[in-house]
């Protein structure tokens, strides 16, 4: 019996321990430490809300432009450009928008399409695609008379492969560039364009390529009212006789044009130098005796009299 007792006495002692030291960690746990502060000397008071305290709300960051309306996306394709705006040469490649006058990619935005058509580069492209139509136009004439008046290579080739090879051959010799050199550019010319020939091939659109220079020089000259003539030749391994013709044009500005580079076997004679003079002013640019109103000449007097015969 006195043991069981103990027990008990014991087990009351350890419950009342057990007890104590929850309520100490219980009082630790809800010690509030503004409270502590306080009693500590602290000056500490809450301060006053607004009433709108509640109800302000950050915005989220949800993807650009959403925090004012709805965005609509536009689903405009290159295609769709292309018929919004026609005779601009716009083409499509790899369902990219491309610009064939100025040579270059494009927004498929309808705001930056009008502003690039409405650009001055864009409109200079159009009046130079134009320009290069009626030239085109011009040259095919100058090679159609050609073939009608004898056989001429390539006259069965498509016309925009004449055309190129006209191109080439124009762009060399205006280039001081000889024609045996485009048998080493030739890769990287048939690399974006056509199909080309050898160089001596080539050589032979040549005559082609001076009549059709003749051409513009006749029109150019036609409206012509004065003009000088300047004239001479050199006697080296035999005659080099050039003529250059020089004029005012309608907005005043001095203009001289090389009409004749023409090589002799020999040297020329009075009459015969103003039957050349006659026949390069009077017959192929329809120069009159009204229009040469002087001429340019160095002392020679095969010079001299030539001028007595005209």
């Amino acid at each position: 019996m006195a043991e069981t007792q103990n027990l008990s006495d014991r087990d009351e002692s350890f419950d009342s321990s057990d007890s104590d030291n929850e309520d100490v960690q219980v009082q630790v746990q809800v010690q509030d430490p503004i409270l502590t502060a306080r009693n500590a000397g602290a000056s500490l008071s809450v301060p006053a809300k607004a009433n709108i305290a509640r109800k302000r709300k950050l915005p989220t960051n949800q993807g650009k432009y959403n925090q004012r309306g709805n965005k609509t996306i536009a689903n405009t394709t290159a295609w769709d450009c292309l018929k919004d705006f026609p005779n601009h040469h716009f083409t499509v490649i790899d369902r990219k928008l491309r610009c064939n006058a100025c040579n270059e990619e494009l927004s498929l935005k309808k705001s930056s399409v009008k502003k690039h058509i409405e650009s001055k580069k864009h409109k200079k492209g159009l009046s130079d695609i134009a320009k290069s139509k009626s030239q085109n136009q011009t040259i095919m004439a100058c090679q159609q008379k050609r073939d009608k008046r004898e056989s001429t290579p390539g006259s069965t080739l498509p016309a925009e492969m004449r055309l190129f090879r006209f191109g080439v051959v124009e762009s060399c010799l205006n280039g001081g560039i000889p024609i045996g050199k485009i048998d080493a550019l030739r890769p990287l010319l048939e690399k974006h364009g056509h199909r080309l020939t050898s160089s001596g091939h080539l050589g032979e659109l040549i005559p082609a390529v001076l009549e059709k220079e003749k051409d513009k020089l006749q029109e150019e000259l036609k409206d012509v009212k004065e003009a000088c003539v300047i004239f001479d030749g050199t006697a080296r391994l035999g005659e080099a006789l050039v003529i250059i013709i020089r004029f005012v044009q309608e907005n005043f500005i001095p203009t001289q044009r090389l009409i004749r580079l023409e090589i002799l076997a020999k040297s020329l004679k009075g009459e015969e130098l103003a039957q050349r003079l006659m026949s390069c002013l009077a017959v192929d640019y329809k120069l009159g005796p009204s229009t040469v109103i002087g001429a340019v000449r160095d002392g020679a007097s095969v010079n001299g009299a030539a001028l007595r015969q005209l």
